[in-house]
């Protein structure tokens, strides 16, 4: 049936995460479209561009005498880490640059938290990881695109997101113009410049794991 309430933003920066997630475990198109939309209603519903954080609720809700900002993580991430993880790993699959600003803005604004109040910004910090290190696209394309990602993911590799097709049409840029016929290749990226292709697994670890 149909909500009749309105979600906070933990729920729509929880749903985008497990949106990007089940991309990366399908390569379903449509999970990501779907990402887009709740980031898109996140942003022009919940988001401050002057304070540069996320209300915890819409201004679809009723009026409320103080609109809470939500930074602090807890048992469970803050509502402001949790969307700023989950727009740069949507930002970094589409290339979307207003995702990446926004995720980046939130980091910069919570420096002080992560200095003087780290145990309450565990997710925060892990986001800082992603971004003061080298962070990976893996783009594989080809007809065992499924099998050669399940074989990589295999691997503990919390620096990547992985993108890719099984069929020469794509609709994500990373991964136009790099179809092979009869041929499955990975391409490993970073900041959208992606490293020799191979179709040797082993190869591939190693541009994973090679600063």
């Amino acid at each position: 049936g149909k909500s009749s309430i309105n979600g906070f933003l933990e729920d729509y920066a929880f749903s985008i995460e497990a949106f990007v997630h089940l991309y990366e475990n399908t390569f379903d198109i449509e999970y990501l479209k779907l990402a887009q939309k709740l980031a898109d209603y996140s942003i022009a519903h919940f988001y401050d561009k002057e304070k540069g954080y996320f209300y915890f609720n819409s201004d679809e809700d009723p009026a409320l005498v103080i609109r809470k900002i939500e930074k602090s993580d807890n048992v469970i991430p803050a509502s402001n880490s949790a969307i700023c993880r989950a727009l740069f790993e949507l930002g970094t699959l589409m290339y979307n640059k207003e995702y990446l600003t926004i995720s980046d803005q939130l980091l910069s604004n919570s420096e002080n938290l992560m200095t003087e109040h780290l145990p309450y910004a565990s997710n925060w910090s892990i986001q800082l990881l992603n971004r003061s290190h080298n962070f990976y696209e893996v783009a594989i394309v080809g007809k065992d695109a499924d099998q050669m990602r399940n074989d990589l993911q295999k691997n503990y590799l919390p620096n990547s997101l992985f993108l890719g097709s099984t069929a020469e049409n794509t609709e994500l840029e990373l991964l136009e113009s790099k179809w092979m016929e009869d041929q499955t290749t990975v391409y490993v990226c970073l900041d959208q410049m992606c490293k020799a292709p191979t179709s040797d697994l082993s190869k591939a670890m190693e541009q994973l794991v090679k600063e």
